[in-house]
């Protein structure tokens, strides 16, 4: 029911009709009425509230609060306060939700960054040891070249040296045996 709405052949509302038509609670209405806000009877003498129309349309106007067209808006209770739509809070919501999307957005962008700054350091590393990996074999292939010219070399150095001794003993044989023995 709208505040339009409101059954008015009598021009008395009962506090849930109140509230329905202002979109207030019926807490709110009924402290109204208690603090004196709002103008009531008590209907028959009984425990229920009868509020004029003229009364809330009063309170309505004095507090700047526009009536309800619909259950959009919320119930306040907070004297003097228009409620507050239930759009304005949804429109509120999907600002902060936008705006958390965004600092996700950009915290995945950073953590993207640093991922590939990361990878690239990792893979020039790999690189630097496979380099290094390389040059080892290299190297340890030249080590073992190197050894096994030395052993070719020594064994040739042996046969020289023995060709030589051998040579030089035949020599001095073949002399001593050539040359008389006078002395």
């Amino acid at each position: 029911m709208t505040y339009e709405d409101a059954p008015g052949n009598d021009q008395f509302l009962t506090v849930a009709e109140a509230a329905d038509a202002s979109g207030f609670q019926a807490a709110h209405i009924n402290r109204m009425i208690k603090e004196g806000h709002i103008e009531a009877t008590k209907k028959d003498g009984g425990n229920r509230w009868q509020i004029k129309k003229s009364a809330l349309d009063s309170y309505m106007a004095s507090n700047l609060v526009k009536p309800a067209r619909s259950k959009e808006y919320l119930a306040r209770d907070t004297p003097g306060q228009p409620p507050k739509s239930l759009l304005t809070q949804l429109e509120e919501k999907d600002r902060t939700i936008m705006l958390l999307k965004e600092e996700l957005a950009t915290a995945e962008i950073q953590i993207d960054d640093l991922k590939s700054t990361h990878a690239e350091k990792v893979s020039e590393l790999e690189l630097t040891i496979d380099h290094q990996k390389i040059q080892t074999v290299c190297d340890q292939e030249r080590l073992q070249d190197l050894e096994a010219d030395n052993r070719e070399l020594r064994a040739e150095i042996k046969e020289h040296n023995e060709f030589i001794r051998t040579s030089f003993k035949e020599f001095i044989q073949s002399f001593l045996s050539t040359t008389p023995r006078d002395v």
